[in-house]
């Protein structure tokens, strides 16, 4: 609740001209009334503003000849219930004096209903502002002449999200009349708190909701209030200290004029109920002589009254408010004085008629809150028929005597009302026109409510008790609760439990405020239509979308543009992105996704981001770990994974161009179709156009990095031009050019504008015709994995180690995918984790250029041991003249040797039959046979062959989310300084400890003084640790999610 700008309007122009502003601005508005949203959704936070309406529309007016009253929003309760009974009118509405009948129409309006109903059924038209600007009247849906806008939004205002269909103003309602019920009567009993007492009038209560039968005329409400003596209220207001007060004490004594607004006794900085007083339990019942003039008040009524009256034995006081005691019998029945019925007490007595009007004025309660304190709400609808029965009336009675007589500053405030038998007005007046929920089926409601004390004196564990007695009120709702069956919450009475989605959000929780999916999904689409870029949408607890819903249209084809907020299913998948770390999902939130087919497309997002002052994340193949090619905000993602796929080499400059948007297992296949190569990543699901920008790093020793080849960049700018930059040419300085191609190979990627084609200088296959490669697994073994790693070692600290060789040690953890199994191959297709979820359910998606994954298989397989790899490249880099010898031979066969028995040379795991796969999984020995050394050293293999041979299919390792590491090394002693053991230590010991953690690892030596990552250096590129980089590792964490998985 910290809106940007709280905004009091005097006038229907004031109000137009915010939404004018809002709209212009993209931002959004909350309306509150008179702010008794318990969850502070008549509020908002960031930009946005706040329509504070508590004193805009204070008008009431009668009209004797249409019948009909016309009142503004901005009522209290108190206010309203004082001019109807004026005019000896009445409608059913609630009993707290605050709130505001603006935002309580738009909630249902209960309150003593079941006789007559609720408010929003005697709504005949609504005078609302909507998201263009303009002041609508909309009327009761009239039956046999159908208007669809008018009677989706009358229906949709009175049920939806209060404010989320536009800006209430005025309401016209048909109101009832007094003369027509000549026999109404009510009664309103208090005593001080009991248990038996409580158990005998909650059972009455229970017993009433039970029977299907039970009159129609009469309402019942049981009231519990714990406790309180107010000491700050003592010192500060009637001894004048005014400090050490908490933030609701201080609104009270300080803000009266706002903490109890269109409430005189509040404004005053005065409680109703008064600073001290016992626990008291309260049963005000109400017969509403429905039946009018004939309908005479008999024996049967007034048993009902007695029923209860007798319930509450001794002590009993009948009075309509306790201030209205004198001094003395109010003290002396605090403290246990007896039941007195004389006349100057029995204020509200059923032995004598009380008007409609004047029995809703009693049910008034005039304090803002039972207590000047926070507290943790709890407010469930019933539908259970067997309430007096199946036990849920011993533990209401516990439960309140539990915290009624438990921690001392934890207060208790409760109200149990029965809505149920087939008389229920709240039940058959249903289908009136609004769209409120549960009606159909509520029998009772409960509110119980847990103050808790704060401050510098208070425990400090009170927050924590209220939350706890909420959670225990949670376990009797659901389809084991004695409660109810179904979770069932009002609008009127929203809060916030432990096990709720974060901040509320109205789209994950919509089954509990709403009866059907097809309901919430109606409301939704009305709201599209009503207000179709967000202004009404100022929070999460909104119909149609969180409060970062997109508020703009980007003027693209829809199919190219997914908006976030707008319930595009679509969404939630292309906002993912496979290679991010578990941590920064949250900031992986654009307003809008935008997939651009053509150059016009980038340009006509980069003017509207310009124009509107956006930002836009650049994405390729989102393989960004930190989510850095993703935003949130308002901003924009331009999801460039398919806009240019296209590839050319030309023979004559012999230059490839080729789109930004192609996957290194794509780009590798184009290369390879025409005996070229470039040294590039082995992650196929990278796209080119990210991974150039970060250097392009690989098997990278004996050739350099793919950013060394650049020979120019086609880039579109800040001003929404295409540039083509190139490589620096020495002797020839052109600054604006040569800081452009320096700084985006180099900076953050997508940083200095949007690229879309590279020209890159290719490596010939034939200039390297003795090139080799070994790709070796084994299972995993400490011992082994310590040997190639100090070789691996060694070669780093050894600067004259031939600039030829790349050594790549990979460690991949063992796992088995139960989820894979019953998903993917006995088509389960439920029980995923989000990151499953992607690779089964939109694979399309997840393997975005890599055919393997966009089937939704796995390269690597569902299970598999831990396995460590080597693979080694001998690049050829002298040419013809350069011969493979017993000297590089000697390299291959050192780490053949160090892996031992069960090697298996081969490509891909996938090559082998069913029968070997598994014997070579579970020890087989090694076989040099030639169907499974499809890399073995012992052949010659082109580059470009090599460069698809490292390629490693799957997008990620391991189907989960992850905890990332990656650094390089300046040291030249690691095969002396202990990091060899610590490694293997540290590997092992993942490897080998918690089952659902698991480990992908890389390390690859780039030192040496003939390593081309560092030789490179110069080529005009401005990516960092080049000239004393001398090893890379990668160690990535992954771990299992889900219900099952370990905390």
């Amino acid at each position: 609740m910290a809106p940007a700008a709280i905004v009091a309007p005097k006038s229907m122009e004031d109000i137009q001209k915010v939404v004018k502003f809002a709209r212009d601005n993209k931002l959004a508005i909350a309306v509150r009334s008179g702010g008794h949203a318990y969850n502070g959704d008549s509020s908002t936070c960031g930009l946005n503003i706040q329509l504070d309406m508590a004193e805009t529309f204070k008008d009431f007016e009668y009209n004797a000849e249409t019948k009909l009253v016309r009142c503004g929003v901005s009522l209290s309760l108190l206010e309203f219930a004082g001019h109807m009974g004026e005019r000896d009118l009445f409608i059913p509405h609630g009993i707290c004096a605050h709130v505001h009948i603006g935002g309580h129409v738009q909630t249902g309006g209960y309150g003593e209903d079941r006789s007559h109903g609720l408010l929003c059924d005697y709504v005949e038209a609504l005078e609302i502002v909507t998201a263009d600007g303009n002041l609508r009247v909309v009327h009761r849906p009239v039956e046999g002449s159908p208007d669809q806008d008018n009677d989706d939004l009358y229906w949709a205002v009175l049920g939806g999200s209060p404010g989320n269909y536009g800006i209430l103003t005025h309401i016209n309602l048909k109101p009832l009349h007094d003369k027509d019920y000549p026999h109404s009567r009510g009664m309103k009993m208090a005593v001080r708190f009991n248990k038996e007492k409580f158990e005998k009038v909650v059972q009455f209560a229970a017993e009433m909701n039970d029977d299907p039968n039970f009159p129609g005329d009469f309402d019942v409400n049981v009231q519990l209030t714990s406790s309180v003596f107010s000491t700050w209220y003592v010192k500060n207001k009637l001894l004048g200290v005014k400090r050490g007060l908490t933030r609701d004490e201080d609104m009270l004594l300080n803000h009266p004029e706002i903490y109890g607004s269109g409430v005189p006794i509040a404004e005053d900085a005065r409680m109703s109920l008064g600073a001290a007083h016992p626990a008291v339990l309260q049963v005000w019942i109400q017969w509403a002589n429905t039946g009018g003039e004939n309908q005479k008040f008999g024996d049967a009524e007034k048993e009902v009254f007695e029923k209860y009256r007798k319930a509450m034995g001794p002590g009993i006081l009948l009075k309509a408010e306790f201030k209205a005691l004198s001094t003395l019998k109010h003290v002396a029945w605090w403290f246990g004085g007896a039941e007195d019925d004389s006349a100057d007490l029995m204020s509200l007595s059923y032995h004598d008629h009380h008007t409609m009007s004047e029995l809703n004025r009693y049910w008034i309660y005039e304090d803002p809150r039972e207590f000047v304190m926070p507290f943790d709400k709890r407010s469930y609808i019933s539908d259970r028929t067997n309430l007096s029965t199946n036990g849920w009336v011993k533990w209401a009675a516990n439960h309140v005597d539990s915290v009624v007589n438990g921690p001392a500053e934890v207060k208790l405030s409760m109200q149990i009302q029965p809505f149920g038998g087939k008389f229920s007005k709240v039940r058959t007046n249903e289908n009136l026109g609004s769209s409120h929920s549960w009606r159909n089926n509520a029998t009772t409601w409960i509110s119980m409510d847990s103050f808790y004390e704060v401050g510098p004196y208070a425990e400090k564990n009170n927050k924590e008790l209220a939350s706890e007695f909420g959670q225990q009120v949670d376990a009797q709702v659901g389809p084991d609760g004695v409660f109810s069956e179904k979770e069932r919450r009002y609008l009127a009475f929203s809060f916030t439990k432990p096990s709720d989605p974060p901040a509320h959000n109205l789209e994950l929780l919509w089954d509990k405020y709403y009866d059907s999916r097809e309901k919430y999904d109606k409301l939704v689409d009305i709201k599209r239509r009503a207000d179709p870029t967000g202004i009404f949408t100022p929070n999460k607890f909104c119909v149609g979308g969180d409060p970062d819903s997109c508020p703009y249209t980007i003027p693209l084809p829809d199919d190219q543009v997914i908006y976030r907020g707008r319930f595009n299913s679509e969404y939630k998948p292309r906002a993912y992105q496979y290679g991010t770390t578990s941590h920064v999902r949250g900031t992986m939130a654009p307003a809008a996704i935008v997939a651009p087919k053509s150059m016009e497309d980038i340009q006509k997002v980069v003017k509207f981001a310009r124009d509107n002052k956006l930002a836009i994340a650049v994405r390729s193949g989102g393989h960004a770990y930190n989510g850095d090619s993703s935003t949130c905000g308002l901003n924009i993602q331009l999801d460039m994974a398919e806009t240019f796929k296209d590839f050319e080499y030309n023979a004559e400059t012999k230059l490839v161009r080729c789109g930004v948007s192609l996957s290194l297992l794509e780009f590798a296949g184009h290369m390879g179709e025409r005996d070229l190569f470039i040294p590039h990543g082995i992650c196929a699901h990278v796209h080119i156009g990210g991974h150039v920008q970060t250097g392009g790093y690989g098997e990278d020793r004996s050739h350099g990095l793919l950013c060394d080849y650049v020979e120019a960049l086609e880039i579109v700018t800040a001003d929404g031009n295409l540039r083509v930059v190139h490589r620096p040419v020495e002797g020839s300085p052109d600054q604006d050019n040569d800081d452009l191609y320096w700084a985006v190979l180099g900076g953050s990627p997508g940083n200095y504008g949007i690229l879309t084609h590279i020209n890159l200088k290719p490596l010939h296959d034939k200039d390297y015709p003795h090139s080799r490669g070994m790709k070796m697994a084994v299972r995993f073994n400490k011992e082994k994995f310590e040997k190639v790693v100090q070789f691996a070692a060694e070669m780093n600290d050894d600067p004259n180690f031939p600039g030829d060789f790349d050594v790549n040690v990979q460690l991949t953890s063992s796992v088995f995918s139960t989820w894979y199994v019953k998903n993917k191959l006995l088509g389960v297709k439920r029980g995923l984790t989000r990151d499953e979820d992607m690779l089964l359910n939109h694979p399309e998606i997840y393997g975005s250029g890599v055919p393997i994954a966009e089937d939704a298989r796995m390269s690597l397989g569902a299970a598999h041991p831990a396995v460590l790899q080597v693979w080694i490249q001998w690049a050829n880099t002298g040419g013809e003249n350069q011969k493979f010898g017993d000297a590089e031979k000697e390299v291959f066969e050192k780490y053949r040797k160090a892996m031992g028995p069960g090697i298996l040379l081969k490509a891909e795991f996938k090559a082998l039959s069913t029968l070997k796969h598994v014997a070579w999984w579970f020890g087989g020995a090694e076989d040099d046979s030639a169907d499974l050394m499809s890399l073995s050293y012992h052949d010659h293999h082109t580059m470009s062959e090599l460069n698809r041979y490292w390629i490693y299919e799957d997008p990620r390792e391991f189907v989960m989310p992850f905890d990332k590491r990656s650094y390089i090394s300046d040291r030249t002693n690691l095969s002396t300084n202990g990091w060899v053991k610590w490694a293997a230590n540290h590997v092992d010991s993942v490897v080998n400890g918690p089952a659902e953690v698991k480990l992908s690892m890389q390390i690859q030596p780039f030192g040496g003084k003939f390593s081309k990552v560092r030789t490179n250096e110069n080529l005009g590129s401005s990516h960092s640790w080049r000239n004393n980089a001398t090893t890379w590792i990668s160690m990535d964490s992954f771990y299992e999610v889900g219900p099952y998985a370990e905390k």
